[in-house]
């Protein structure tokens, strides 16, 4: 039964998510956090394959939010979409699907590959670098973001 409210009470927040112009971090992250605490991993794998490829942007960094937080079984169940949104058009989305896939241990030989894709240009920048490295804009973070991921996968 409180399964259940939590579950309409969730969508109903990702759909009101979903028609915001502006949103703070801390929203799509409590969100996220609601989603991966559910007492049912179904529910929650539901709930993120119905938002994962949503027009909203805040809702894809929730799912993928929510897929970080769940950790390692979580991340193998959504590879494909950690990988997909390494590609979106909002830099924010290839941010978290790059911490996403930084802190998985799945050996996978596509997830280094997506990894520097986004990096880019900081790709070859060591640890001191990235950490001195101030982001300028939201490409910037995307781009430190996914580095430092890709130096934390391959210390794996």
């Amino acid at each position: 039964m409180f399964e259940r409210i939590r579950l309409f009470w969730i969508r109903y927040k990702l759909n009101l998510l979903g028609m915001a112009d502006s949103v703070f971090p801390i929203k799509i992250i409590s969100l996220s956090r609601k989603i991966a605490d559910l007492e049912s991993r179904e529910s929650a794998y539901r709930i993120i394959k119905q938002y994962e490829c949503h027009p909203n942007f805040y809702v894809r960094r929730a799912a993928l939010t929510a897929i970080r937080f769940m950790g390692e079984e979580a991340a193998k169940q959504f590879l494909d979409t950690l990988l997909q949104r390494t590609s979106d058009s909002e830099a924010w989305v290839r941010y978290d699907a790059a911490w996403a896939l930084g802190e998985t241990k799945i050996k996978d030989d596509r997830i280094p590959i997506a990894l520097r894709s986004v990096a880019n240009e900081f790709a070859n920048m060591s640890t001191v670098e990235l950490d001195e490295f101030k982001p300028y804009g939201d490409s910037d973070y995307a781009k430190k973001r996914a580095a430092q991921s890709l130096h934390q996968y391959e210390n794996n």
